[in-house]
């Protein structure tokens, strides 16, 4: 089965600035491809990122094609058009993927980034989706107590590059900021040594879990302390202080 992928790039990963978890799926879709070509079957999978016209995608794009390091390219269409033209040859089924339900393109089935009831909640379901829908094996899940990853500080005014260029190796790579500092979860070692050797970053801990870590006043002690925060870790069990609020609501966001 040849599958041709079509990701509405404004809506997907904007508007306005890269969203990470996007960035992250499209690392995920770029290795499941690989895996694909390399095995030499009659599988195939073709990702094409698409411009209905917005005036200030560029500026998007250009920021993913300096994260990523890899040729995207920006395939221009119109909305009401059809699909000609944007996937190579004839595949076996096109997909729209989307944030709105809107039919921009005849003879392309929609997917929404959003809709729970297509198991799409979120940019991290679309690989998992399109393995299905391929009949692709689907790797085994990791029980989320069980995932540990290594923390790692980077200073903030330069780390959106850097930490956007991980997440799309490692879509475990998670992060938010304390201060002047953004601290990094990351579960590939390779990933994280490049986070940690360049600029000023500083390796704050490892073997931790994630669903651990919270945020509170600054307290002595910390994992990580900067602008009248810190990062703690709560063990399972034990409570968190009264103040205090979890990394997954959060993430990718800056305190205070």
């Amino acid at each position: 089965m040849v599958l041709c992928l079509l990701i509405d790039f404004e809506e997907v990963f904007g508007p306005g600035a890269l969203d990470p978890d996007a960035v992250a799926m499209l690392g995920e879709l770029r290795r499941l491809r690989r895996g694909l070509n390399e095995t030499g079957g009659d599988q195939g999978l073709a990702i094409v990122l698409v411009d209905f016209g917005s005036p200030s995608v560029m500026e998007l794009f250009d920021d993913l094609a300096a994260a990523t390091g890899d040729d995207w390219v920006l395939a221009q269409a119109t909305g009401g058009g059809t699909t000609a033209g944007l996937c190579q040859g004839t595949p076996d089924r096109t997909i729209l993927l989307a944030r709105s339900a809107e039919p921009k393109l005849a003879g392309a089935m929609i997917w929404r980034v959003g809709d729970s009831n297509a198991g799409l909640v979120g940019s991290a379901d679309v690989e998992r989706r399109v393995r299905e829908i391929m009949h692709v094996p689907i790797p085994r899940t990791i029980d989320p107590a069980r995932r540990i990853g290594s923390l790692t500080a980077v200073p903030a005014a330069a780390s959106a590059k850097r930490l956007l260029a991980a997440a799309y190796r490692d879509p475990t790579v998670d992060w938010l900021t304390l201060g002047m500092f953004t601290i990094a979860y990351c579960e590939d070692g390779d990933v994280e040594d490049e986070l940690a050797t360049s600029g000023a970053a500083v390796r704050v801990a490892s073997a931790i879990r994630k669903r651990e870590l919270y945020v509170t006043g600054e307290v002595p002690g910390g994992l990580f302390s900067d602008g009248g925060y810190s990062l703690i870790r709560v063990a399972e069990g034990e409570k968190p202080p009264p103040d205090a609020q979890s990394w997954s609501s959060l993430r990718h966001q800056s305190i205070p």
